[in-house]
């Protein structure tokens, strides 16, 4: 099957990136540097959002840019329907915040507190999603995502 360059440069970006952060979040790096660095542990979670944020920004800037055809579009009353379920997967996002401790999951904490445990600090709490969704950022996330018009980011030119 011949797959226009574009789309193999967003396939292998996001794969990258997807094996890359897990990489960066796994325990046994957290250990290497905590072994090799430990002054720099209280830094690792703060650096880790940080490098996840910039490495991500251009993969996001190729998916919105290649022009390809349209799988959905939203119009009319759905378009009114996918913006009103974008609110309320902003609203969830932020209601759903509070289960969870923002300063330890930025690394705000362990860089002020000094801390240079490898494992997280923050207990896990439920909030109210939690009951009914595993985890209720992915899924606002997800929400968010499939209430946008969305293209298969395939050049036509190819």
């Amino acid at each position: 099957m011949n797959y226009p360059s574009g789309l193999w440069l967003l396939g292998w970006s996001w794969l990258g990136y997807f094996v890359l952060h897990s990489w960066l979040a796994s325990l046994g790096l957290k250990r290497l540097v905590a072994a090799r660095w430990p002054a720099f542990m209280p830094f690792y979670r703060l650096t880790f959002n940080l490098i996840a944020v910039v490495l991500l920004l251009p993969i996001l800037m190729l998916t919105y840019t290649l022009p390809g055809p349209m799988v959905w579009r939203w119009q009319g009353i759905g378009a009114w329907l996918a913006n009103g379920a974008s609110l309320l997967a902003i609203a969830g996002v932020m209601f759903s915040s509070g289960g969870y401790d923002l300063r330890e999951f930025l690394g705000i904490r362990q860089w002020q507190n000094g801390t240079r445990s490898v494992e997280d600090q923050e207990s896990f709490h439920l909030s109210t999603f939690h009951r009914f969704v595993r985890h209720p950022w992915y899924f606002c996330a997800l929400v968010l995502i499939w209430s946008r018009d969305m293209s298969a980011a395939i050049p036509l030119s190819s």
